[in-house]
């Protein structure tokens, strides 16, 4: 594997068959901060994409061409219903996620609350970006789809 000396590295892969035949792959890397700017997502999401394994990388950068691709199709599945409300029990139903999720959701500030009263409506656009980030991540009930919020930085209270 060779590196081009260029502001962002493109690292190009050449693999050889018994046939003498060559194939080479050029993959452009960046720092995943950077490329969370580039695309205009979270970068904590895109970490906790690449952490997963969804995206190529490692613990400081991923690959662009992937993370654009992932980022579209998460994109694409929240425009289609975006802005649109939904009670929170039409979630459990239409999309198959827990109530006391979409409540952890929304405190994390994940999902964005439409209509708080009489009854919490959410952005279904929201969920429906859930549900393929869930997909992505292979998600099983009970385990986080979004990246843990980072601590307060304050002590925890003893056990006493």
């Amino acid at each position: 594997m060779t590196l081009a000396p260029t502001a962002h590295p493109r690292a190009i892969l050449t693999v050889s068959n018994e046939g003498g035949e060559t194939m080479s792959m050029a993959v452009e890397t960046l720092p995943i901060s950077h490329a969370a700017q580039a695309l205009g997502f979270p970068e904590a999401l895109l970490r906790h994409l690449v952490v997963a394994g969804v995206i190529a990388g490692d613990t400081s950068t991923c690959d662009l061409d992937q993370a654009a691709q992932v980022v579209a199709r998460l994109r694409a599945a929240q425009k289609l219903v975006a802005g649109h409300p939904i009670l929170i029990s039409e979630v459990a139903k239409k999309y198959g996620f827990h109530s006391n999720s979409v409540y952890n959701w929304i405190n994390g500030g994940w999902v964005q609350v439409l209509q708080p009263e009489p009854r919490i409506k959410v952005d279904e656009g929201d969920i429906a970006f859930t549900r393929v980030l869930a997909d992505l991540v292979g998600h099983v009930p009970g385990r986080a789809i979004f990246p843990a919020k980072s601590r307060s930085g304050r002590p925890r209270k003893s056990a006493v």
